[in-house]
């Protein structure tokens, strides 16, 4: 008989303090232990945290917060995450999902006996939403688009919102610290699967804001989304002649998206993105002023 699944659930927060305490409180007790990375970067919105996850006077105490220096992203303020989680003890499994993100009171136990039916060596992810929004989608890897179903030239991915992931060890990294927000979802799960991992689906359901810290639209939005797209054009090619095609891909699709969408925000903004994103990837534009107050 296998030792129980030593699972640890993984949170990242930035400036929604509110959305993180609702999560964390949704997360079922199979689930040992909650690191929250705080990206913040604020003392102010770090003590709104800290006193949110503290509501009656006694915290979680399964719940550990995590301050890096400065804002991370999602790749790398999972990595750090995930360092600290494996300083602390071995894990079998990580519960990754997004702080605008709540589970129902049958999806861990559900995502779980699904990860024990695939002996431990399977990504996991409820059916959808609640919301309708379906977690197992498909990448066309040449011209970069993201499917609700499969055609020539694309593979399917797990949305990143809500996963049960395996460990893979003390030292391998889970996600790919080059992409700050957007894509890496789509490359954990073309190298997972590329590993011999299968993805799997639970018929459960999970609650999905969506964009709660990047506010659909905005500069920062559409810049990393461009961005990721041309990371992934690098990461999924098997040599240089693929990533000379898939580039190329992303000439013809990535502009059809900014006008489609410019047409449709009346802004210039996804252009404004596109641009710094193929030009100037190294100049991100700040992410949008978001808090807890400003959402009440």
């Amino acid at each position: 008989m296998s030792q129980p699944l030593a699972l640890a659930a993984l949170v990242l927060n930035y400036r929604r303090a509110d959305l993180t305490a609702r999560c964390v409180a949704s997360l079922s007790d199979s689930i040992q232990r909650i690191y929250v990375i705080d990206n913040s970067g604020d003392v102010q919105e770090s003590a709104r945290l800290e006193s949110r996850l503290g509501d009656g006077g006694v915290r979680d105490p399964r719940v550990c917060i995590l301050k890096p220096s400065m804002n991370l992203g999602f790749a790398r303020g999972m990595e750090f995450g995930l360092e600290a989680a494996r300083r602390e003890q071995a894990w079998d499994a990580y519960w990754i999902m997004n702080n605008d993100a709540t589970a129902t009171p049958d999806l861990v136990s559900g995502m779980v006996a699904a990860f024990e039916a695939h002996g431990r060596r399977a990504l996991v992810a409820p059916f959808a939403s609640k919301e309708g929004v379906a977690s197992r989608l498909w990448y066309h890897r040449l011209l970069g688009l993201v499917l609700k179903r499969p055609v020539w030239g694309a593979f399917p991915y797990l949305n990143g919102a809500c996963l049960l992931v395996p460990a893979l060890g003390p030292t391998p990294r889970l996600f790919d610290t080059d992409f700050f927000l957007y894509g890496e979802d789509v490359e954990l799960s073309w190298r997972l699967s590329r590993l011999g991992f299968p993805l799997v689906e639970v018929d459960a359901g999970y609650h999905h804001e969506g964009h709660a810290a990047t506010r659909d639209g905005s500069l920062f939005y559409e810049f990393h989304i461009a961005r990721g797209h041309l990371l992934l054009a690098r990461k999924l090619a098997a040599h240089w002649g693929e990533r000379w095609l898939f580039m190329m891909g992303r000439a013809l699709s990535l502009p059809a998206r900014a006008g489609l969408r410019s047409l449709r925000n009346r802004s210039l903004v996804p252009w404004q993105g596109l641009f710094m994103a193929w030009y100037t990837p190294g100049r991100a534009p700040d992410p949008p002023r978001v808090g807890s107050d400003s959402f009440r």
